[in-house]
């Protein structure tokens, strides 16, 4: 099961996609994750934190997993096909910041 597919089962997730950002001249994983917005401002540091827990004991090396405050971006063709790119220059920018998770 892929990793993206471990958080969609969690009740509060949407949607999650995994990305690559860089870090010291490094690629790492994100995991950038669209919540169900009733559950948007219930989500902490910890639980983000019990997220990448969860991957890492799975076997997914992700290093940060990352809110998206909104909707995901999507193809306009298939309303459905995640934009990635997107989310990763996002995450990029969250790592620039040094948000982590």
């Amino acid at each position: 099961m892929p990793g993206d597919e471990v958080l969609n089962a969690e009740a509060e997730v949407w949607r999650s996609a995994l990305v690559g950002v860089q870090v010291e001249g490094q690629t790492e994983l994100a995991m950038v994750v669209e919540f169900y917005p009733e559950y948007q401002r219930q989500i902490s540091p910890t639980r983000l934190h019990a997220y990448k827990a969860r991957l890492d004991g799975l076997g997914f090396p992700v290093k940060h997993v990352l809110p998206y405050p909104k909707a995901f971006p999507v193809d306009k063709r298939h309303n459905s096909k995640i934009e990635r790119s997107v989310l990763a220059e996002w995450a990029q920018l969250q790592i620039n910041k040094g948000v982590r998770s």
